[in-house]
């Protein structure tokens, strides 16, 4: 029976296209959806990460508006299982090249040149005169390694005066009797990765110098810091270390936190890609349509090729082929369908989102999008799971109305299904259900989704919101497909009677469309 399958799928080659391109479009979304979504967390990870350097570690209370208490640095180096600290001072300054001038965020250079950005070009800063500045700030301003960098740089006010100084100090300021900028010169020494401006507007775009104290005006070069980066020592534990600088630094005090490197990343790529649950939603609803559609395009084809095939059929339950061998060939078919459209819709999704990010890394240069897909396992196991799953289900009623063909009655064509006949009552009311049921279940979506926008219902439940809706617009479809054998072949009916007016030839396309009910209705479907 295999052979005689193979050799089926290659006289219906034309035919089995259609089914094939949904398969193929369809798994081909699956796949594309994996990858992409893939994509989108690897452009984010390294945009998060870029300005972590190699730390292991990092402790930090940023949105609380504290700074790093005063000896918590030293306190963290002195703590068991870490190996270097580095607290990143920052200040506002305006870069000055000969195309361009531009305010960038200012940080001070590191002890350790493991705290350091990757670097594009060139080397860390070696003295107090040297900076390295981010490669994409260095094109626009026209600047490149070796050359002289001009700064306008901003001033702060010292911390850690008695409360009267500093007050008078603000008094000065907003007198004008203090300047709070004052020229800067530097030598450029390297270039690092800056393409995650566009991601991160904490990402600096210079590094170098040190904290220096004004000798005019007595302000400080840069303000206190509120982050410490930590190098854990190979075989200490991460955890136990973390905890013990945290003790370390700020004993009982919530509002600072010791986070592993992957850990504050995952953080941040929440509080901006927070939303991303409601792309998910929506990517479930493409996905579950495409399916749908394509179980249709499938179990209609097979059936216009089972009642195609009547003859054919007859003659081999007639040389003794069993329903059970018709079954296995009609769900084989689907199955080899299924199978080769899944790897074709594979190539395909590969293909786009490959295809994506060549263009992306051309139209945006200062985002790190990666140059080559990461292909996931769920990436080759979901289309291919779904191909086969949806074509052998769709395969069930062909391969079903195939065995139940008698010898002699496989000659004769097929008549709808009679209201009289216990089987079509059964199709009927279950259309009727299913249609109904689902058109309800659609329309209390919508509701809920409009309640979800007004405030009056959680916007969290939108998965099931948008769920249910999928599963009422499906079971509606199904329904109104099911029972297409009763309401088709009318309305071809009434169509067939205007047409019937043009001359015999449409008389007889007409007539053609009304000899055999459930082909027609499969088709039209």
């Amino acid at each position: 029976m295999w052979k005689f399958t193979l050799a089926q799928m290659r006289r219906h080659v034309s035919r089995l296209a259609a089914a094939g391109l949904a398969i193929i479009l369809s798994t081909g979304f699956i796949a594309a959806a994996v990858i992409g979504m893939t994509a989108i967390a690897d452009t984010a990870r390294n945009a998060f990460s870029a300005d972590l350097g190699k730390a292991d570690l990092i402790a930090t209370a940023a949105g609380t508006g504290e700074w790093l208490p005063a000896g918590a640095e030293a306190a963290a180096r002195a703590t068991a299982g870490v190996s270097d600290t580095y607290t990143p001072l920052r200040q506002t300054a305006v870069a000055i090249g000969p195309e361009h001038r531009e305010k960038i965020i200012a940080q001070s250079a590191p002890g350790n040149p493991a705290f350091l950005p990757e670097l594009a070009q060139g080397r860390g800063p070696a003295g107090p005169d040297e900076v390295v500045i981010g490669a994409q700030l260095a094109e626009r301003l026209g600047l490149k390694v070796e050359d002289e960098l001009s700064l306008t740089w901003s001033l702060s006010i010292p911390d850690n005066l008695p409360a009267a100084e500093q007050e008078a100090l603000i008094a000065a300021v907003e007198a004008g009797e203090l300047e709070t900028t004052r020229p800067r010169q530097a030598r450029i020494s390297g270039l690092f990765k800056d393409n995650n401006l566009s991601l991160s507007s904490s990402q600096p775009g210079l590094i170098g110098f040190g904290q220096a104290q004004d000798p005019a005006s007595g302000l400080l070069d840069f303000r206190p810091g509120d982050t410490l980066f930590l190098l854990v020592e190979p075989q200490a534990d991460d955890n136990a270390t973390a905890a013990a600088v945290k003790q370390a630094i700020s004993p009982g005090d919530s509002a600072w936190q010791v986070l592993a490197k992957k850990d504050l990343v995952e953080q941040r790529e929440q509080s901006i890609l927070g939303n991303s649950s409601v792309i998910g939603a929506f990517v479930g609803v493409f996905i579950s349509v495409a399916l749908l559609t394509a179980g249709l395009v499938i179990s209609n084809t097979l059936q216009v090729m089972v009642a195609q095939r009547a003859r054919t059929l007859s003659l081999l339950r007639c040389i003794g082929a069993t329903k059970a061998q018709i079954r296995r060939s009609v769900l084989g078919e689907a199955v080899l369908l299924g199978g080769f459209g899944g790897l074709g819709g594979i190539a395909l999704g590969a293909a786009l989102i490959q295809a994506a990010l060549l263009i992306a890394r051309q139209a945006y240069p200062d985002i790190p999008v990666p140059s080559l897909i990461s292909f996931p396992p769920a990436a080759v196991v979901l289309p291919l799971l779904a191909g086969l799953a949806v074509t052998a289900i769709a395969a069930l009623a062909p391969a079903r109305l195939a065995t139940r063909v008698a010898p002699v009655a496989a000659l004769r064509p097929q008549t709808a299904p009679s209201l009289k006949a216990r089987a079509g009552r059964f199709r009927l009311a279950f259309s009727l259900l299913a249609a109904v049921g689902g058109a309800g279940l659609l329309a209390y979506a919508i509701f809920l989704m409009k309640q979800a926008v007004g405030g009056d219902a959680s916007p969290d439940n939108i998965f099931t919101y948008v769920g249910i809706g999928v599963l009422g617009g499906a079971s509606f479809f199904v329904g109104a497909i099911v029972g297409g054998v009763f309401w088709i072949p009318r309305v071809v009916s009434a169509v067939a009677s205007l047409v019937g007016r043009f001359g015999p030839g449409a008389r007889i396309a007409a007539a053609n469309t009304m000899r055999n009910p459930r082909r027609t209705a499969a088709t039209a479907t």
